[in-house]
């Protein structure tokens, strides 16, 4: 059997290799001071020539699983918490009638993974789709044990790479060790950690083994369709269309529904003989609540509504529902709703849509802007829009990478990678291969002549960091608001935006104050919509340029972007060029922190703290 393995950060150096699995130790052995990953996945000596010719992406023959992983991220829980969830899975283990030997238990320098032995599954070798036998049986065992949302779901796609045994987390500087089962119930973390100091080489394993105890929840029938990842659903593109999908057809209503989804289908230009089929489809939804038509009845529907051209707008009551109900405030065209019929919004309906909104998740889900300069509260929300303004050369755009990567700037650390952003930066200052160089200087924190020094150095800089390096995508020039519309309505869109600079974006328009606002009137209605969040730079006028006092007003365009903006930052230079001072200048929902922080700019493009 072979195993994939890689090194590197987010284990991406480089992927396609494949070890056999009577070699991996000795792998793992002369590679374990790196950070070192391999796949869970096994696969057929047979194959080895036919994945050495294909790229890692289109690798569908995954053979075996042999170890059932359970990956127990820590994030932002403390030692203590993520050892309990440890110890509520070992409990659950003893329910289900699991001894020691059926599976292997490690430290992986931050949490912890969890490995049950295959045979205790039994999972179909060389299946066409062991992938999805394996989420399915996922989703079945978690499930029941209601431990679902404590696990990292990535590591079951067919792709993933874990952490090797005995390698180091280059997060904790610890390696991952094995644990028994006792230790996890009476080490304190602290006293686990001491034990990831070293390799732990010499760990006594017993004799592992499985008998089936887990066989009962891998499927024996696939779904029809199959459901790999977690994707976004369109429930905000056109809410009412959205909703009567889900709920299938309901008697009362599903003739007008088959005409109203016919026509939406029609208006995006499907062909009748697939609305046909997919509402065929949907007719054929069973449950408790559904009466389906007749075939033939909704053949008539579909080519009634193809015919006679129906369009059934927003302010149609059937297209929304008598009473609302298929409408959300959340949805692109509510408001559109509201102008064409001049009708007040519903504060029910908006209360029901906000009791399902976790706005604890959006937050969690934000920047953490205030934690990476050290002060109090200050984050950056799913769907706000955020200034940052400075004089000419001030290092705004240096600051908003130091942000956007993650640079803890009051300690010189990075944030955890999963804690940043996906996010596109549009600049028509700095073309986009010079704002990775720049950024890799900030992360490797050198100067650029260390990294130049030869290019075969450079491109193993660039492998190391590629990974970080990618969550930010620039993107060279300035967008539209058409175009900022369609990104973030799109399947793949970003978490941020980053506009540098305002002022550059309306430079067509005739009157820059009156551009500077409708600009900012249409970004603030994309980020409500859609959640992204918009970063947005901005020079300050001339005048306070000039006098180095800049306030919540200084911002060119000033009464549109501290009006649209939920909080705004400020960054000027000092009588020493290599200083700057960042002041927090508002924010809609809380106190803004009194801090004005003096931040040292070093060779590398690092902002580090001074404190006096």
């Amino acid at each position: 059997m072979l195993y994939e393995v890689a090194k590197g950060e987010g284990y991406s150096k480089p992927r396609g290799i494949l070890i056999h699995e009577d070699e991996l130790y000795d792998w793992v052995l002369a590679n374990g001071d790196e950070q070192i990953g391999m796949s869970i996945y096994g696969y057929r000596d047979q194959d080895k020539e036919i994945l050495s010719e294909t790229p890692v992406r289109d690798w569908m023959i995954q053979a075996y699983l042999p170890w059932f992983p359970i990956d127990i991220d820590k994030g932002d829980t403390s030692d203590e918490g993520v050892l309990s969830i440890v110890k509520k899975f070992l409990y659950h283990f003893d329910e289900l009638g699991l001894r020691e030997e059926n599976y292997k238990l490690y430290f992986s320098g931050r949490g912890y993974h969890i490995m049950i032995h295959g045979d205790c599954f039994g999972f179909p070798e060389s299946h066409q789709d062991l992938e999805l036998v394996v989420r399915l049986t996922k989703e079945k065992l978690l499930g029941e044990l209601d431990m679902l949302n404590v696990v990292d779901h990535s590591i079951y796609h067919r792709k993933a790479l874990i952490r090797c045994p005995h390698s180091i987390n280059a997060k904790s500087n610890l390696y991952k060790i094995p644990i028994t089962r006792y230790e996890a119930f009476t080490l304190k973390p602290d006293e686990i950690k001491e034990l990831a100091k070293s390799k732990r080489l010499n760990f006594n394993w017993p004799e592992h083994y499985g008998d089936g105890e887990l066989a009962s929840y891998v499927p024996t029938e696939l779904p029809k369709i199959a459901s790999y990842e977690k994707v976004i659903e369109p429930y905000k593109r056109a809410s009412c269309i959205y909703n009567r999908l889900v709920r299938g057809p309901i008697e009362g209503s599903r003739h007008i529904d088959t005409l109203i989804l016919s026509a939406h289908f029609a208006s995006a230009g499907v062909p009748s003989m697939m609305t046909k089929e997919f509402l065929l489809m949907w007719n054929n939804k069973i449950d408790d609540h559904t009466t389906p038509l007749e075939t033939k009845a909704i053949v008539e529907l579909v080519e009634q509504a193809y015919r006679r051209g129906y369009d059934y707008s927003c302010n149609n009551v059937q297209k929304r529902g008598v009473n609302g109900e298929l409408c959300s405030t959340r949805c692109i065209h509510y408001s559109e709703r509201n102008h064409a019929t001049a009708e007040s919004p519903d504060p029910e309906l908006i209360i029901k849509q906000a009791k399902k909104i976790n706005f604890v998740k959006m937050r969690k889900e934000g920047l953490q802007i205030g934690a990476q300069f050290g002060v109090d509260d200050f984050a950056a929300i799913r769907g706000e829009v955020i200034s940052l303004l400075g004089v000419t050369k001030a290092g705004k755009t240096t600051l908003m990478k130091n942000l956007l990567y993650g640079v803890n700037m009051h300690n010189n650390t990075l944030l955890p990678i999963e804690q940043l952003r996906k996010t596109y930066y549009y600049s028509s200052e700095q073309p986009s291969d010079l704002f990775y160089f720049t950024a890799l200087q900030m992360l490797e924190d050198v100067p650029d002549y260390h990294i130049t020094r030869s290019l075969e150095y450079q491109a193993s800089l660039y492998d190391k960091w590629k990974e970080r390096l990618s969550k930010v995508i620039p993107i060279d020039g300035l967008p539209t608001i058409n175009t900022l519309k369609k990104q973030c309505e799109s399947q793949d869109r970003p978490e941020i935006i980053v506009i540098d600079t305002i002022d550059h974006a309306v430079a067509e328009a005739k009157n820059e104050h009156q551009g500077i606002k409708d600009f900012m009137v249409g970004i603030q209605q994309i980020a409500q919509q859609t959640g992204v969040i918009f970063f947005l730079v901005s020079q300050t006028r001339r005048d306070d340029s000039r006098e180095g006092n800049i306030n919540l007003f200084s911002g060119k365009g000033s009464g549109s972007i501290e009006n649209q903006s939920r909080k705004v930052l400020s960054i000027k230079p000092s009588s020493n060029k290599s200083i700057k001072i960042v002041e927090f200048l508002a924010d809609t929902y809380a106190p803004v922190p009194e801090d004005k922080l003096e931040l040292f700019r070093t060779r590398s493009g690092r902002f580090k703290i001074i404190y006096k």
